[in-house]
């Protein structure tokens, strides 16, 4: 099945998925909780998304200066929100790859370069939601609804979360084990092992090729678990405009499962499924799938509109039109 064909189904299913939940829930009770919804909680969430993007630049910002690349922060910022809108429009990610082009035509850096340093951002997105998905577990471990069983199990995947965090940090520095990895990876089956193989070696040059010292791997670890946990403070200032009861535990988790579903093919701009898996990630965490449905439905629209608002202002900031935005192609 051809890539169109396959949007053109994803969206089928987004529209489809839509109708089903409004009607699941009535559109009416959707917009009478937006109407109840209090502002100042939701001025806080607005300004805590804008706060992980502003951290989020600053911390590519710092990669690329670690690669001796060097980029104004304001325009690492409006590439930053280029890639926010890309993302909302184009399904699997595949506006990030814009944030590379547009980087290259506004401040001459490499496109190669410019790519490495997404990958090295990538790892550092995985130590830190590692980590915070690993916390949040051990937070709903002390939960007390939970029986014997159910909370051996949250907390050994909670400190797996932490430890696999940590684990990714320091194996690069590991010589042995990087040689005995590259050599189990060439026991694999040829196809795997291909494509196994240009990740692996990213991962493992990608942190060698930071720059600053022996210390900044480290660094880069503490602002990317740092960055990580604004998006479950985001999800716990829009339940609170909602009225609902916030618990830190289930909004981290939440947040950081959520996060993991952004990786499963979706049509564009996620709609329909974002409502979905969010309806179906915080009601599993004990909230009524009605009350969750409300506010994922507000959440998903908040986020669009702050993505055409920033990204809207950030393509002509940097002489781009929304065609070379979204089609990075014409940028080559």
């Amino acid at each position: 099945m051809g890539f169109r064909a396959r949007m053109i189904l994803l969206s089928i299913l987004g529209a489809s998925i839509i109708a089903a939940l409004s009607i699941y829930v009535g559109a009416s009770r959707i917009i009478s909780a937006l109407e109840y919804a209090n502002p100042l909680w939701v001025a806080a969430a607005l300004s805590l998304d804008l706060a992980f993007y502003l951290f989020k630049a600053a911390r590519w910002r710092r990669i690329l200066g670690d690669m001796n690349l060097q980029a104004p922060y304001r325009m690492v910022l409006n590439v930053t929100f280029i890639g926010y809108l890309a993302n909302m429009l184009i399904p699997f990610r595949l506006g990030e790859i814009g944030r590379a082009y547009a980087l290259r035509k506004a401040g001459g850096i490499p496109l190669s370069l410019a790519i490495l340093s997404m990958v090295v951002e990538s790892l550092f997105d995985t130590m830190g939601i590692g980590f915070i998905l690993g916390l949040g577990l051990l937070l709903m471990a002390g939960t007390p609804a939970l029986n014997p069983s159910i909370l051996r199990a949250v907390k050994l995947l909670g400190y797996g979360g932490i430890v696999l965090s940590l684990f990714l940090l320091a194996a690069p520095n590991v010589k042995a084990f990087r040689e005995q990895v590259i050599r189990l990876t060439g026991l694999l089956p040829e196809g795997i092992s291909r494509r196994l193989k240009p990740i692996i070696l990213d991962y493992f040059t990608s942190l060698a090729g930071l720059s600053r010292g022996k210390g900044e791997p480290v660094i880069l670890w503490g602002l990317s678990a740092a960055l990580w946990l604004i998006p479950g403070l985001f999800t716990a200032a829009f339940f609170k405009a909602f009225h609902m009861e916030v618990s830190m535990a289930k909004v981290l988790l939440g947040s950081m499962l959520l996060q993991l579903s952004f990786a499963i093919p979706a049509p564009p701009g996620y709609a329909g499924t974002f409502e979905a898996y969010w309806t179906l990630i915080y009601g599993l965490l004990g909230y009524g799938f009605v009350e969750a449905l409300r506010v994922g439905v507000a959440y998903h629209l908040l986020n669009i509109a702050a993505a055409a608002v920033l990204g809207g202002i950030s393509i002509p900031c940097l002489n781009l039109t929304l065609r070379e935005a979204l089609q990075p192609r014409s940028l080559a």
